[in-house]
């Protein structure tokens, strides 16, 4: 009997994951991560956070429903992060070559990008605070909002190394629920009494 191994880059490999209707699947860090729908509470922060930005008139505001990986590094199984955000703010339309390159790439979007990014912790804890802390800092994306729902926190994370040995962010500031929570220009001071 001869093993058949089959080449497929990320994309195609979360393609081939049977997950229940509703669910994300990813790629983070080297694991597949399969997350739940999120609950309730989950919503209603990332609705509010959603909302909040829109009223400021920031353009380029997408709630989760995008995949995102770098272009460049889209089928590296080593360094190739496929994330799907609770909520992200472009700091630009994307352009007519990266729409047709995501085409090539079964629809993940350029994290190129990307200024800020929002995760409300779930079901996955793990994923959020540790695997998409070093994806995004990977991703070289400026702002990592990080809202931990288990310890009534949210923290902000900028200055991202960008490196792929040694991912991480240079500065993290942590806000505690009910405190205004202070983003870097452009964004809105975020009021979080009602999370």
């Amino acid at each position: 009997m001869v093993a058949t191994i089959v080449q497929c880059g990320i994309p195609e490999l979360l393609d081939r994951v049977d997950a229940p209707e509703g669910f994300r699947v990813e790629y983070v860090e080297g694991m597949i991560v399969i997350t739940p729908p999120p609950d309730d509470q989950h919503e209603t922060i990332a609705e509010s956070v959603l909302y909040a930005f829109i009223r400021s008139g920031l353009n380029f505001v997408r709630p989760a429903a995008r995949g995102y990986c770098l272009m460049r590094g889209c089928t590296d199984m080593r360094k190739g992060n496929h994330v799907i955000p609770d909520l992200t703010v472009a700091s630009r339309a994307f352009t007519d070559a990266e729409r047709a390159a995501a085409e090539q790439h079964r629809n993940w979007m350029p994290a190129e990008a990307l200024d800020l990014v929002v995760e409300v912790t779930g079901s996955n804890i793990t994923a959020d605070t540790k695997g998409k802390y070093a994806a995004y800092a990977r991703l070289n994306i400026p702002i990592y909002l990080l809202v931990n729902r288990d310890q009534r926190t949210a923290t902000v994370f900028t200055d991202p190394s960008g490196d792929v040995q040694t991912p991480g962010y240079a500065v993290n500031r942590v806000f505690k629920f009910g405190q205004p929570l202070v983003l870097p220009e452009p964004y809105p001071e975020l009021d979080t009494a009602s999370w």
